[in-house]
């Protein structure tokens, strides 16, 4: 994503995920990505937009390094799901100056105060 230098280096683990939806369109009998994260909130910022045309794939708010096939996604979902409070606890603290700076920026990119950064 196009954030700011300084805020890609509070990034403290290289490890993240991100989750999008594949959908099968029946008129056209092929999947579609979609994936909602670029919202309208954040054209203010020059973000693209993702639109929907009811047939074809969204854009992604993240390049995928790697895509899992389905019966992959419901383990790795399911491995999240089943992280204890503890674990979810210390993930959060290891990440908590990235997660914070990052939602602050989006807070701000919504509302036209800050521009995308390459």
């Amino acid at each position: 994503m196009p954030l700011p230098a300084a805020l890609k280096a509070r990034i403290s683990r290289s490890d993240s995920w991100h989750e999008y939806l594949e959908v099968m369109i029946p008129e056209t009998e092929t999947w579609a990505a979609l994936d909602p994260t670029l919202d309208s909130g954040l054209k203010k910022a020059g973000f693209p937009i993702a639109e929907w045309d009811g047939l074809g794939s969204t854009i992604l708010a993240v390049k995928p390094i790697q895509t899992f096939t389905p019966e992959q996604s419901r383990r790795l979902v399911q491995v999240r799901a089943d992280l204890s409070a503890t674990a979810l606890r210390q993930y959060y603290e290891e990440n908590a100056d990235f997660i914070d700076g990052l939602n602050a920026w989006v807070a701000r990119a919504r509302q036209g105060l800050e521009t995308p950064h390459a």
